[in-house]
């Protein structure tokens, strides 16, 4: 996969994020769809950076390490 490849997939996370809190159901699935996909593409390629996608997918960084990476 190019770099292309994963700007697109988490520019388009970014949109899907949800406007509700982080404790709401929504937001707690996003965020699940969100960090479980980036594993797959860190489990597919050991140059991939999960951080950096984390960062442009609109994850903070607390948000991804609560027990949801």
């Amino acid at each position: 996969m190019t770099r292309k490849g994963y700007e697109l997939i988490a520019g388009a996370l970014a949109l899907a994020r949800p406007d509700a809190g982080p404790d709401t159901d929504v937001y707690v699935a996003w965020l699940q769809c969100v960090t479980s996909l980036s594993a797959a593409l860190a489990a597919e390629n050991p140059r991939f950076q999960r951080g950096r996608f984390l960062d442009a997918c609109l994850v903070e960084q607390k948000e991804s390490t609560d027990g949801q990476a």
